[in-house]
């Protein structure tokens, strides 16, 4: 088979103190030719219930678009994953629903996201 480079699949675990410990959370990563002046396009491989992914996967995080330096590392950018998904940006929510559930029920927001 042929390689590409320019195509990774990666994984976070599931931080612990989050209803998402316990899981492994699969991600293909796509660098951009000017990679890396231009962030890696990141998406889950799997839906996941949180305010910050999407229904189709997309991830909403600063570093991925207006936050990006070419500085950053893949590490750094798993890391900042991580952490989304132990503290939600609430001021932007690309899943609306768990975005409201997490403001108004957060028990029942880890709950849904448990499973």
């Amino acid at each position: 088979p042929v390689m590409n480079i320019t195509h990774w699949t990666g994984y976070i675990d599931g931080p612990e103190e989050t209803p998402f410990v316990g899981g492994r959370f699969y991600l293909n990563i796509d660098f951009p030719a000017a990679f890396p002046f231009k962030p890696s396009h990141i998406r889950f491989i799997r839906p996941i219930y949180h305010p910050n992914i999407s229904t189709k996967c997309e991830i909403y995080l600063d570093i991925l678009y207006s936050q990006w330096s070419p500085v950053l590392s893949i590490r750094a950018l798993l890391i900042s994953l991580c952490s989304l998904l132990i503290d939600p940006n609430v001021e932007y929510g690309l899943n609306r629903n768990a975005l409201k559930l997490y403001q108004v029920d957060k028990q029942k927001y880890e709950e849904i996201a448990r499973e």
